[in-house]
């Protein structure tokens, strides 16, 4: 009883640790993404979907494909409004 008590304490900490992780890197993701696209803050501050999807981590991904040309992502286009 006393492994498994151990086992379940290891796996609470590596999920913790992972949510740490998760919620880190979704940070410098909109870090990141603010200083590259000033105007973009506006665009994207609506709560995340329901399925748990930030707005974010959707618009660097389709951001990435567009600029990688992957045909099946074309169809999503974000137009931003670029400051100097």
């Amino acid at each position: 009883m006393d492994t498994i008590r151990q086992q379940l304490k290891l796996c609470s900490r590596q999920y913790d640790l992972n949510i740490k992780t998760v919620v880190a890197l979704q940070n410098n993701l909109i870090s990141l993404t603010v200083k590259t696209f000033p105007g973009v803050n506006e665009l994207l501050s609506s709560p995340e979907r329901a399925d748990g999807h930030q707005k974010w981590v959707g618009f660097c991904h389709d951001l990435l494909a567009l600029r990688l040309h992957l045909p099946h992502k074309r169809e999503r286009v974000y137009r931003i409004k670029m400051t100097s």
